[in-house]
């Protein structure tokens, strides 16, 4: 298979997925080279994936290359699950920091990344994660002369606190004494629930005004329409009745009446038009 074809299938197996669904994002942080995917495919074509793709979390975690090699051969890559006591950055970082083809400045750019980067909550509940945080919880509290269980709790009393001021006061009382571990920890997730709920029922009745202002619109808007209706066909019985006003003026003069109707009604102006009003006392409309 030539290099341009190889290319050409990389770029199409790209446009396909989404590498964000298929690759962790660990693996992500090392940068992909075609070149090494071109190695890979003559390699496996010839002997076959003799490394097995590693998988965390239902993700590929190392062997991104391997994985593109396999799907252009068209062949099922082989894959196993990371075991749960090796930490997966570790493992990222011991199977592709010493990379020969990254350059200084990748290798620092990528350290930093390593360095700042954390698991997720879900990733964080394996279960090594969980003992490990147990250790560390029954050794701060060898220290502290206390349980496990409370330096759980208080850790994430302190958690709740950094959006929840309010519970500093709590806080206080179980410096103090005044109130046991338990008792705060149950406060505060109360407070933390509770607060909750206003939000939920904040939503809710933000949801509902806005929903009944809408309605109060629309009904404005029916209101005013009709209104604008009822005006137009005012204005048009309006120009009807001029109209018909104007015709019953134009008549009168043109049979020499008008002259006489002045006489009766005492008019003395020379241009006048007389109103609906005058026409129905001469008895003409």
């Amino acid at each position: 298979m030539k290099d341009e074809e190889i290319k050409r299938k990389i770029k199409e197996i790209k446009e396909s997925i989404n590498e964000k669904d298929v690759f962790h994002e660990l693996c992500l942080l090392f940068p992909f080279k075609e070149s090494l995917v071109i190695t890979l495919v003559r390699s496996i074509n010839k002997k076959g994936l003799i490394l097995p793709i590693m998988t965390y979390n239902g993700k590929i975690l190392d062997g991104r290359h391997r994985w593109y090699a396999c799907k252009i051969l068209g062949k099922l890559p082989i894959s196993t699950d990371l075991p749960l006591e090796i930490n997966p950055k570790d493992y990222i970082e011991a199977m592709n920091f010493e990379r020969k083809e990254l350059s200084p400045t990748e290798r620092i750019e990528i350290a930093l990344k390593l360095d700042e980067w954390r698991p997720t909550k879900k990733e964080s509940l394996t279960k090594i994660d969980i003992l490990n945080e147990y250790r560390h919880n029954k050794k701060i509290a060898e220290k502290a002369h206390s349980t496990p269980k409370a330096v759980k709790q208080i850790k994430e009393v302190l958690i709740i606190v950094e959006e929840k001021p309010e519970l500093e006061k709590e806080i206080e009382k179980a410096r103090k004494d005044i109130i046991r571990v338990d008792t705060l920890y149950r406060k505060s997730k109360e407070t933390n629930k509770t607060i909750k709920q206003i939000k939920e029922e904040k939503e809710t009745i933000e949801k509902k005004v806005n929903r009944e202002l809408r309605k109060k619109v629309e009904e404005e808007k029916k209101r005013v329409s009709s209104w604008r209706e009822k005006c137009t066909n005012l204005r048009l019985i309006y120009n009807d009745l001029k109209d018909k006003h104007i015709q019953i003026i134009n008549w009168i003069k043109e049979k020499g009446l008008w002259e006489a109707i002045k006489e009766d009604l005492f008019i003395k102006k020379k241009d006048y038009t007389p109103t609906i009003k005058e026409l129905r006392k001469a008895e003409l409309i």
